[in-house]
């Protein structure tokens, strides 16, 4: 492993990621391991046991360990947030699993405590979320992740050792039976494969919410979650797709039925714009004498932009203002948080120039003004070089304030 690249995610960056994974297993899995404690009819498979075998109670207690490591170690951020990704969907689909088939071994294990360092960590470790294994599901993860870091044999070895006993440990320490084991291997491993450094992190976050909806459905049995859970999952495999036009904005409008069916999402991003228009940060900014670029404008903000204007919405979430609509308006949808590739933009640029070459005034603009949209101007930036600068660069309608 290489330390301390020039592309390495700073301390706080991998304590911040250590902290919200923390936080999320804290409120998933006791949350879930509180709930089940509470159900009458769990089933206790404590017959599957195998005998307690002292030794291994250390591997098992090294477990917090690995978290630590897979999180604070140096590493890109590209690593750190892929990381932190995978590490968030196993948990939130392991709490899932746990609440959906709520097992228990609470009689075996009170017959299974030969040593007092074994009885204090079942009566802190809960008696319940067996199936599948988040020792063993980590453990996986982090041999992966590990095997790239460390290319020396001998440290690939004792890395493989040390994560194969600790996956052993949640046998002979009656905290888990074989399927657990052989469940959170397979979960870990679809985990890993699903999400992967090409795949777009909305994916990853929509699933996880998805999966926290089902298991609160079971805890709460409130019908509406399965709606919330099935939108959720349509999204992340949406975005799964790479597609950027799943939303069908037509002519700046949403068919109803995509607000049937994302409702969720669309009022995730009005939320979003509204906290973002409340920053009073500039709308609109003047980059050439023709080229206007900013965020989605209310009707009031519109009147700062010249009356001729041409509209070029990369945003497929938000529904364009009647104010804009009925200008010359085209619909670019582009993808959000994730950057762009060329073939993306290259014909928005190739379009754009086409109208700037004509003496047309361009607004272009996405969502919140902060990423798609600045990367459409930066591509214009050799057609940009041969235009004089505006004489004001932030404009924002009378009575509105910076």
């Amino acid at each position: 492993m290489t330390f301390f690249r020039a592309d390495s995610a700073s301390l706080v960056q991998r304590t911040t990621a250590l902290l919200l994974a923390c936080l999320c297993f804290v409120l998933t899995y006791f949350g879930a391991a509180v709930w089940t404690q509470q159900q009458p009819d769990t089933l206790d498979v404590s017959a599957m046991l195998l005998p307690v075998q002292p030794w291994l109670m250390w591997p098992y207690l090294s477990s917090p360990l690995l978290l630590l490591w897979l999180l604070l170690a140096p590493q890109s951020l590209t690593e750190l947030r892929l990381t932190f990704r995978r590490l968030l969907l196993l948990t939130c689909l392991a709490a899932c699993c746990f609440v959906l088939l709520p097992m228990t071994l609470q009689q075996g294990r009170l017959a299974q405590t030969p040593t007092a360092l074994l009885d204090l960590i079942q009566q802190l470790d809960p008696s319940v979320n067996l199936f599948p294994s988040l020792h063993v599901a980590y453990a996986y993860i982090g041999w992966r992740q590990f095997w790239r870091w460390y290319p020396a044999i001998w440290q690939r070895l004792l890395l493989s050792c040390w994560l194969a006993l600790l996956m052993l440990s949640t046998l002979f320490t009656a905290q888990h039976v074989w399927p657990d084991l052989l469940a959170g291997l397979a979960l870990a491993w679809a985990v890993q494969r699903l999400i992967h450094e090409n795949c777009w992190p909305q994916a990853t976050y929509y699933s996880a919410a998805a999966a926290l909806c089902v298991a609160l459905w079971q805890m709460s049995d409130a019908a509406m979650l399965w709606y919330f859970a099935a939108s959720f999952a349509l999204i992340a495999w949406q975005h799964a797709l790479k597609r950027v036009d799943f939303l069908h904005k037509k002519q700046g409008r949403h068919p109803l039925w995509v607000w049937w069916c994302y409702a969720p999402y669309l009022l995730l991003y009005r939320l979003t714009w509204l906290m973002v228009r409340a920053r009073q940060t500039p709308a609109v900014r003047q980059i050439a004498p023709h080229l206007w670029a900013g965020r989605r404008l209310t009707s009031e903000e519109v009147q700062g932009l010249p009356s001729d204007i041409e509209v070029f919405d990369l945003s497929g979430e938000l529904p364009e203002i009647d104010a804009l609509r009925h200008h010359s308006y085209q619909h670019w949808p582009l993808p959000d948080i994730v950057p762009a590739t060329p073939q993306q933009l290259a014909p928005i640029v190739a379009a754009i120039e086409l109208r700037l070459r004509a003496k047309a005034t361009v607004f272009v603009h996405c969502a919140m003004g902060l990423q798609r949209s600045q990367q459409v101007v930066a591509g214009l930036a050799p057609l940009l070089q041969t235009l004089p600068l505006p004489s004001q660069k932030n404009v924002l309608p009378t009575g509105v304030s910076q």
